[in-house]
């Protein structure tokens, strides 16, 4: 090969070899001048299913949140940071894992009833039976009872009854109201005559 075929060849290969380095560096600014503008932000998502009516106190200390960074275009409207402004307040849906964490998400927990005072696996039961059955006058909103269970049976003509705690340490959301205090009328005795 002569000096100027040689010379004719690589002066193309060299600006080939340049052309592919400057496109390089190019894409490299690129990527991260559009994540610099997008800029990366830190907020919170659920890190496993939260059920509906669950305490924001719980959530925020019950190993149900994660710090997730995002680019800023993909932060949901009302996104948190911090779980702290969540603790006054009740998941008003379920949540689930891997969703971002919004105040829209939540309701206060007055607007919650009943169901602000409890969550997670926990159920409401209502129970249904005579005042006196239901301790009513003597429960109050707030204690804690154990449900127990009687059973009668037979054995060979005697008559037995076999009771059981069924249920433990149950909060009373709901007392059942005392019996009413009826006015009393005064008993009127006939007057008896005795004979002198």
């Amino acid at each position: 090969m002569t000096r100027s075929r040689l010379r004719n060849l690589a002066l193309p290969l060299a600006l080939a070899a340049l052309a592919a380095v400057l496109v390089g560096l190019y894409v490299v600014s690129y990527r991260n001048s559009v994540t610099r503008g997008a800029g990366l932000v830190k907020v919170l998502v659920a890190s496993r299913d939260i059920p509906a009516g669950t305490d924001g106190s719980t959530i925020a200390a019950g190993g149900y949140l994660t710090s997730q960074t995002v680019p800023r275009r993909a932060v949901a409207p009302g996104s948190v940071t911090s779980a702290q402004p969540l603790t006054s307040l009740i998941a008003g849906s379920e949540i689930y894992k891997g969703q971002q964490i919004t105040l829209r998400q939540f309701a206060p927990a007055a607007q919650g009833g009943v169901f602000a005072k409890f969550s997670g696996t926990e159920r409401v039961l209502v129970v249904p039976g005579e005042p006196s059955q239901l301790l009513a006058g003597t429960v109050s909103d707030g204690d804690h009872v154990d449900v127990v269970a009687t059973t009668k049976y037979h054995v060979d003509d005697l008559a037995r009854a076999a009771s059981r705690v069924v249920l433990r340490n149950l909060l009373v959301l709901k007392a059942p109201d005392g019996p009413s205090t009826a006015s009393v009328a005064p008993v009127r005795r006939p007057l008896r005559r005795t004979s002198s």
